[in-house]
């Protein structure tokens, strides 16, 4: 009983982290195409949202956040 409890569990956090990856990567997408289109301050906003969520991506976002700020004239 309890294997399958900890299956059960484990297979949720599973599908819960996929999610997670899954919107990630929807945010990461919709961010570069913000700055490919030009439109420096809605992604700079995209970007400072994934870096204040941290994980792997806050390097680059970082790195993004100060080329948007860049093109808008800003420091």
């Amino acid at each position: 009983m309890k294997r399958l409890v900890v299956a059960v569990l484990g297979f949720a956090l599973l599908g819960a982290s996929l999610t997670l990856l899954a919107q990630d990567s929807e945010h990461l997408r919709s961010a570069k195409t913000l700055v490919f289109d030009q439109k420096y301050a809605e992604a700079r906003a995209a970007w400072q949202q994934i870096l204040a969520a941290g994980g792997p991506e806050a390097g680059t976002a970082a790195y993004w956040v100060a080329r948007c700020s860049e093109n808008l004239k800003q420091d």
